[in-house]
């Protein structure tokens, strides 16, 4: 059996791609016979990243991200980035996987980064029975970034975003070209986003 933290890092891409214009893609691949997942660099010499924690030194409330995000023209992408986190119940969204870029010459934040780290999503702890009854699974979850997942994401939705969500309605994940992904693990978690999704349109 794989390890599956990589696993859900490729299929919280999948859904990335369709709600954070600002994303970071990851693949799968093997070495020497593990399953890991792989990104390219989202920072150069001229733009560094500055993690969250960096940034405001504690944490803060909902509202006080998102007036900082919107303070920097991010707002959308704060938006998004917490809307994906609750179609992925993604329990790890802490202060050192998310944050700005910055020009490394003047150290001025150019804008947020995009949306990285989410290998702790989608349960990579359970097993294909134990995501076939996801009821209580789903209702333990919660967020590092405010207390509940369709609570955050039920005020964070603009228009667009709610346009977007409904065109997620129905969303299937897909298998990888070189690995093999158990289909009924697919099929299951694509269930959960599925209802995620109902549950946030459903104000």
């Amino acid at each position: 059996m794989y390890e599956v933290e990589p696993l859900s890092e490729y299929l919280a891409a999948q859904l990335a791609e369709q709600i954070c214009p600002s994303y970071t893609a990851y693949d799968l691949s093997l070495h020497y016979g593990k399953l890991v997942s792989k990104c390219s660099l989202f920072t150069s010499e001229s733009q560094g990243l500055a993690k969250a924690g960096r940034i405001f030194g504690e944490e803060r409330t909902m509202p006080q991200l998102l007036q900082y995000f919107s303070s920097i023209g991010s707002e959308d992408a704060f938006r998004r980035m917490c809307v994906l986190d609750a179609l992925i119940l993604n329990p790890d969204r802490h202060y050192g996987n998310f944050g700005v870029l910055f020009d490394v010459e003047t150290m001025q934040i150019l804008c947020m980064a995009p949306v990285f780290d989410n290998n702790r999503s989608l349960f990579p702890e359970l097993d294909e029975e134990q995501l076939s009854r996801p009821e209580w699974y789903v209702e333990k979850c919660r967020p590092r970034l405010g207390r509940d997942f369709i609570v955050n994401a039920q005020g964070l939705l603009t228009d667009a975003i709610r346009s977007d969500l409904k065109n997620l309605q129905g969303f299937s994940f897909h298998s990888h070209p070189d690995v093999e992904i158990p289909a009924r693990r697919l099929n299951l978690l694509s269930k959960i986003v599925n209802r995620q999704i109902d549950r946030i349109l459903l104000e």
